[in-house]
């Protein structure tokens, strides 16, 4: 019997996924930690669509996977997005973000990608 596993989405960016409750001691790399409410769009330095719904943040300190809502249409095509920032920052569930094509979707959530050692 030939069995088949299922791959997350992250695994194939090259990133992993441990939850919280399974980190306590192991050492892990590349943790996503997530529950972030805002982040602060003066710290960002490049961004970079992965796909119609995902988007990599890069600060000098940190780099934030934003998820969008639904799929923001050609946001992967054009690799451009535009944004209003409120009082400095997107936040989750509040902020949106526009494609070059005139579509917008509203920000899901965040996620760091976290190494540790």
């Amino acid at each position: 019997m030939n069995s088949t596993t299922a791959v997350p989405f992250f695994a194939l960016l090259g990133l992993s996924f441990v939850p919280s409750s399974q980190t306590s001691g192991l050492g892990q790399s590349n943790l996503l930690i997530s529950d972030i409410e805002c982040v602060d769009v003066r710290q960002l330095k490049s961004y970079t669509p992965l796909s119609d719904k995902i988007v990599r943040l890069t600060t000098a300190k940190e780099v934030y996977l934003m998820t969008l809502s639904s799929s923001c249409f050609n946001l992967s095509y054009y690799s451009y997005m535009s944004y209003t920032p409120i009082n400095g920052h997107l936040c989750r569930d509040k902020s949106e973000i526009r494609t070059r094509s005139g579509h917008s979707c509203t920000v899901k959530s965040f996620e760091i990608k976290k190494d540790t050692p």
